[in-house]
């Protein structure tokens, strides 16, 4: 949804940035779509989250081809979301393209995708006990 948003940003900023050019538009509903323009920081943001995110959507579809996700499968998906979270390249990437404000809110969204990750290996963990034979 953030890349399609991305893909059609020209289109969004003229409608939000020039709401007048639609014929018919009440003046409060003109002001309505001038509240919702996009500033350029906020398009940076969507393009680092797409980014960040990416990763979490592959595993997703990844674990979801199957009614039965299997064991290795969820332990290569762990293995490699636990490796794009712990980069420098991920770290540095993100020091890269994000502005002050922006780097607060990654902060809060931090303990948020470990919280998740240490779900993630606490299924796997209970998934395989549960599932190997004594």
């Amino acid at each position: 949804m953030l890349e399609r948003c991305l893909n059609f940003n020209d289109i969004v900023k003229k409608i939000t940035g020039n709401p007048e050019i639609i014929s018919g538009l009440k003046k409060q509903q003109q002001t309505a779509l001038e509240k919702l323009k996009i500033s350029s920081n906020e398009w940076s943001l969507i393009e680092t989250l797409i980014n960040v995110l990416k990763p979490f959507y592959e595993a997703t579809k990844i674990l979801s081809r199957s009614k039965f996700p299997t064991l290795s499968c969820g332990l290569v998906v762990h293995t490699l979301l636990k490796n794009f979270l712990s980069t420098e390249h991920l770290v540095h990437y993100l020091e890269e393209n994000l502005s002050e404000d922006q780097r607060i809110m990654m902060n809060i969204f931090d303990d948020l995708l470990l919280n998740l990750l240490a779900l993630i290996e606490k299924e796997i963990v209970h998934f395989s006990r549960k599932n190997v034979p004594d």
